[in-house]
C-alpha cells in the first residue's frame, strides 16, 4: 500500500500503525490549507514578521529568510514553521492583493492577464460563428494606446482579397472602404446592399483620384464632384478646349479655335473664352482673341451675357 496519494501526497495511514492520529491530522491541516485556496499575495521576498496562523503566500522569485529556495512554493503558517506546498500544473489559487486568480504553468504562477489568450471563438455581448470568428455588442468599442501611438491592421492574403470597413444598417451594407479586390484603395457606396457605386478611388501607383465623385472629364460640371486639377481651365498649364461657345456655360477659362459656333464671325485664330456663372440665369462670357491662346492686355475681345441655359444669351458686343 503506498504512503502518500497520488495528487497532493496526503499520508495515508498504514496498517498497524501507531499514533495514527498524527497522519491523520497531519492531512487534514494540508487540505484545509489546499481546499478553496487563497494567498495574500505573490510578491513577497520575506515571509511577514508577525504571520497569523493559516496565513498563504505565494513566495517569490530569490526570496530570503525561511523562505529561501522556495521560490514559487505555496507558503503556509502553521503557528509554529512554515510548510510549503510544491503547486503541480493547472493549480489555481486566489490572489487577494491583486483581486485575481492565478493559474501555474510552464511559466510559473501567471493571472489570466497575463496569459495568452487563445479562442477559436469570441464573442462578447454576443454570439460568435464561423464567420464572424470576433462579435461584439456594444455601445462603443474602444482600441486606446500603451503610452504611443496606435495602428489596427487589416491584412488580407493577395490583391485580388479584400480588406475593407463595412457599414451596414440592417446588415445590409451601405458604404465600404478599403482595398476591395485591387491594389487601389476606394469608398464605396450603396443604396440597397446590392448595387455598388465606387465614389472615390486612389490609384497605388501614384495616388491620383477618380470615380464617380470626382470629374469625369476637364469640362464636367455635374453637382458634387469634385473638380480635378486642370477642370474649367483651373490650375492647368493649358486650357480645356470647347468648339462651341454655346456649350461653356460653367465658371471658367476654355481654349477656342475660331470661327466657331456661337463666336462673332469677325473673330479669328486663337481665343480664350472666360466665362462667369452666377447661376443657371446669370452668365457672362469674354472672348479674347490672342496670336499664342493666352489673354493679353490690348487685344481685341467680345462680350455677352444672358440667361445662358435658357438660350438667350445677348448678342456679341466689343471691347478692347
Amino acid at each position: 500500500m503506498p504512503q502518500i496519494s497520488a495528487i497532493l501526497s496526503l499520508p495515508y495511514i498504514q496498517p498497524g500503525q501507531a499514533q495514527k492520529h498524527v497522519t491523520h491530522n497531519e492531512a487534514i491541516q494540508r487540505l484545509d490549507a489546499l481546499v478553496q485556496p487563497v494567498v495574500a499575495d505573490r510578491d513577497r521576498g520575506a515571509p511577514p514578521s508577525i504571520p497569523e496562523r493559516g496565513a498563504r503566500h505565494v513566495v517569490a522569485d530569490g526570496a530570503a529568510g525561511d523562505w529561501a529556495g522556495q521560490s514559487g512554493r505555496i507558503a503556509i503558517w502553521d503557528g509554529g514553521a512554515w510548510l510549503f506546498e510544491t503547486p503541480l500544473p493547472g493549480w489555481r489559487v486566489h490572489c487577494l492583493a491583486e483581486a485575481t486568480e492565478l493559474i501555474f504553468g510552464a511559466s510559473g504562477w501567471e493571472s489570466q492577464a497575463e496569459r495568452p489568450l487563445e479562442a477559436a471563438r469570441l464573442g462578447l455581448n454576443a454570439e460568435a460563428d464561423a464567420n464572424d470568428l470576433l462579435s461584439v455588442s456594444a455601445p462603443s468599442t474602444l482600441l486606446n494606446h500603451d503610452g504611443a501611438g496606435h495602428r489596427l491592421k487589416l491584412n488580407r492574403a493577395g490583391a485580388s482579397d479584400t480588406a475593407s470597413l463595412l457599414f451596414q444598417t440592417g446588415f445590409a451594407g451601405g458604404a465600404e472602404m478599403g482595398l476591395a479586390g485591387e491594389a487601389d484603395f476606394s469608398i464605396k457606396t450603396s443604396a440597397d446592399g446590392s448595387g455598388w457605386i465606387t465614389a472615390l478611388r486612389l490609384s497605388s501607383t501614384d495616388g491620383h483620384a477618380s470615380g464617380a465623385a470626382v470629374q469625369s472629364d476637364l469640362l464636367d460640371a455635374t453637382p458634387g464632384r469634385l473638380v480635378a486639377v486642370g477642370g474649367f481651365g483651373l490650375g492647368a498649364t493649358a486650357a480645356p478646349r470647347v468648339a462651341d461657345a454655346d456649350a461653356a456655360l460653367a465658371s471658367g477659362l476654355y481654349a477656342m479655335d475660331l470661327p466657331a459656333p456661337a463666336t462673332p464671325a469677325e473673330s479669328s485664330g486663337p481665343a480664350i473664352l472666360s466665362v462667369s456663372a452666377h447661376g443657371p440665369q446669370e452668365v457672362a462670357q469674354r472672348l479674347c482673341e490672342t496670336a499664342t491662346g493666352r489673354a493679353a492686355p490690348g487685344l481685341a475681345g467680345f462680350g455677352r451675357a444672358g440667361a445662358g441655359r435658357s438660350g438667350r444669351l445677348t448678342c456679341w458686343a466689343r471691347w478692347a
